[in-house]
């Protein structure tokens, strides 16, 4: 089994490591193995400047290969959904795409347009200019990438005032671009959708933040984790859309399903206790 972790954003890296694996032959694109496995973990979204083409690449090959190819949900992607229709930062000023750390890196808005005029190039460079401003005075917990003049804590007001309306209007423009292209019904924003939260292979879970020991002894009683696992996930499907996932991820079950994509406590807890059946974590 291959596991390629966090891509975030950056599509040459993607195809590097999965040429690195050797699972696909060049000439002609068939995989090589039967018995092999590629896991990626999730986070294809973000600080990168080609998340679209990331996403799109990984995509692909779960498209080609749905017998050996498992892409995981992360947290950023999780969060880009919950986005579409419900701000949670700031007391519901901020999406998660608006945070100036780790979030969308300005040049990647471009690959959502579908053409790019010299507006758009001169509004993401003022937004890359003041996200410089954002890190060297400490500032990326405290400002929000938001189109919003009238908002103090708006990056509009790190940037000069002959270009904060042109900024403003830009950006308006690259932020409805970016969140259209994953709603509901959409090509890529189904596949994320439907992107597994948990998955189980040959004894080994996987999972892109970690797993909680009380969530483990909560289902060290199921006779199989296979069948929790395809439950876990099939419940996440039924609620990732538009119109129920906000909602569900208040629930006992969503958050449950957060803490799987956020939950980094594992990092400190090794050795951990692991449901029956299982012989190891992967996070």
């Amino acid at each position: 089994v291959y596991v390629i972790g966090d891509l975030h954003g950056d599509v040459e890296c993607a195809r590097q490591w999965v040429k690195k694996t050797g699972v696909i032959q060049d000439s002609s694109s068939t995989w090589k193995d039967p018995k092999a496995r590629l896991v990626f973990m999730g986070d294809y979204l973000d600080k990168g400047v080609t998340s679209l083409q990331t996403v799109q690449f990984v995509k692909q090959l779960t498209d080609d290969y749905p017998d050996y190819v498992t892409a995981l949900l992360g947290n950023h992607e999780l969060e880009l959904l919950r986005d579409r229709t419900h701000s949670i930062w700031d007391g519901g000023k901020a999406g998660y795409h608006q945070l100036s750390f780790g979030a969308v890196h300005p040049s990647d808005y471009l690959n959502y347009l579908e053409s790019v005029s010299e507006a758009d190039e001169l509004a993401v460079d003022a937004l890359y200019n003041a996200s410089h401003q954002v890190y060297a005075r400490n500032l990326h917990r405290s400002i929000y990438v938001v189109p919003d003049p009238s908002y103090q804590k708006s990056i509009l007001h790190l940037i000069s005032e002959n270009l904060r309306g042109l900024v403003a209007e830009r950006l308006r423009v690259f932020q409805k671009a970016y969140l259209d292209k994953f709603r509901s019904g959409t090509d890529l924003g189904t596949w994320l959708e439907q992107r597994p939260v948990i998955a189980f292979i040959d004894g080994t879970i996987f999972v892109h933040g970690g797993w909680k020991p009380e969530l483990v002894r909560s289902i060290d009683h199921l006779p199989e984790t296979k069948d929790h696992v395809n439950a876990i996930n099939q419940f996440f499907r039924e609620h990732s859309n538009e119109a129920k996932l906000a909602d569900f991820l208040e629930s006992s079950t969503g958050r449950y399903i957060y803490s799987l994509l956020t939950y980094r406590g594992n990092h400190k807890e090794c050795p951990l206790l692991l449901p029956k059946n299982v012989s190891r974590l992967v996070v």
